[in-house]
């Protein structure tokens, strides 16, 4: 005997039932991003924070201002210097004029200082082991964001002019010594980082150097490496660890050993004594408007892979 059995009928989604599934889907994943996007920069905010604190650990970290003080001076968290008469409590940043606090590259957990320009700055005390010479080996990054991409200006600037007195400072440009005053011709320049909203550069001679463009709000790693080998010293730049130029030693100002301060976002142009800025001299450019929430300087040139290493583990995004 056999048995016909009936065909069972089989349940679809209608259309409708289908778009609403859709836009439940939507609203969750909607509702769900924020939360996704707070948990990745969470982690990512942690990892840089555990590579900067081993940054400090290195033995060749003079400098290591991470601005997550917050408020008051910036201090250097750097522990690991093995060098005579270095002293981590010496290195400690001011701000001055209207400098203030405010967010870095992770909102809500990452401190910096705006920098809004017009004779605002931070000054940073400096002690002999941060007396970069022209034949040492250093590496500096600074992280930085262009808040104002068509303007330019400093972003920072070391170093001393040998003049009638002892503490005659000058905005410096190794091979533009002269600019700053074309009767001097006893220049001496210890390193010089300015960049715009169209490029940066470190001097003006390059064998390669190419035009950067950056976005509004934009956070960038840059990166000056002063590589000695034997005879022969190369200084490169990197943006985002990715080498941009290189400039040769031929024909860079001496670079001499002076326990000068560090200028972060303005010019150093001193004249005769006075701490007082002048309006004939470097007005036009004095004044970085953007800001800085990162700042590191080995006695040592970095590696390539290293430079990279050290703008994955700080990048936004």
């Amino acid at each position: 005997m056999f048995r016909v059995l009936s065909s069972q009928k089989v349940s679809c989604f209608s259309l409708i039932e289908l778009l609403i599934t859709i836009a439940i889907i939507a609203v969750i994943t909607d509702l769900l991003m924020p939360a996704f996007a707070k948990s990745r920069d969470q982690a990512r905010f942690v990892r840089w924070l555990s590579f900067n604190r081993q940054c400090s650990n290195d033995p060749a970290c003079v400098l290591n201002m991470n601005f997550q003080d917050g408020r008051g001076k910036i201090t250097n968290s750097a522990k690991g210097a093995a060098f005579k008469g270095y002293d981590a409590t010496r290195f400690e940043g001011k701000l001055v004029g209207d400098c203030e606090w405010t967010e870095g590259r992770w909102p809500g957990r990452k401190k910096a200082v705006l920098f809004p320009g017009h004779f605002s700055y931070v000054e940073i005390s400096t002690g002999p082991s941060c007396g970069l010479g022209s034949y040492d080996s250093y590496t500096i990054n600074l992280w930085v964001c262009f808040d104002f991409p068509s303007s330019a200006g400093p972003l920072l600037t070391k170093g001393l002019i040998q003049y009638s007195a002892p503490n005659y400072f000058g905005q410096l440009y190794l091979n533009q010594c002269k600019w700053w005053n074309r009767k001097n011709t006893n220049c001496r320049a210890a390193f010089d980082l300015q960049a715009s909203g169209y490029e940066a550069r470190f001097g003006d001679r390059s064998e390669s150097g190419k035009k950067i463009t950056y976005d509004k709000h934009e956070w960038i790693m840059l990166t000056i490496r002063n590589q000695v080998v034997g005879n022969q010293k190369t200084v490169d730049f990197f943006v985002n660890g990715k080498k941009m130029s290189r400039d040769r030693e031929e024909v860079q100002a001496e670079t001499i050993l002076v326990d000068s301060v560090i200028w972060l976002g303005g010019m150093k142009f001193q004249r005769f004594g006075s701490t007082r800025p002048t309006p004939d001299h470097c007005q036009s450019g004095f004044g970085f408007k953007g800001r800085i929430d990162e700042l590191l300087i080995f006695r040592r040139a970095l590696p390539d892979e290293e430079v990279k290493g050290h703008y994955e583990m700080g990048r936004v995004n």
